[in-house]
């Protein structure tokens, strides 16, 4: 789980706060190329460590369905 993090300049009062994400590889990468999730907040995340700009979000409900079709064999091709 991610910690939050207050910016450094604040109003007021008034601050903004943000999540840092905790990235997590795969256990089996090739090449160098692999999988990373994070959870922040109620989402959890996806990217390429070779593209980590390129991040797709989704639900915890989207996610467990995701990870349940993959354990079902849904996504063999």
């Amino acid at each position: 789980m991610s910690e939050w993090q207050r910016a450094a300049h604040c109003a007021n009062g008034s601050c903004v706060e943000v999540q840092q994400a905790q990235w997590r590889k795969a256990s089996f990468c090739s090449g160098g190329q692999c999988v990373e999730v994070a959870e922040v907040g109620s989402s959890v995340l996806i990217r390429n460590s070779n593209r980590p700009d390129q991040v797709l979000a989704f639900t915890h409900e989207e996610w467990d369905a995701f990870v349940k079709g993959v354990k079902n064999g849904e996504f063999r091709f």
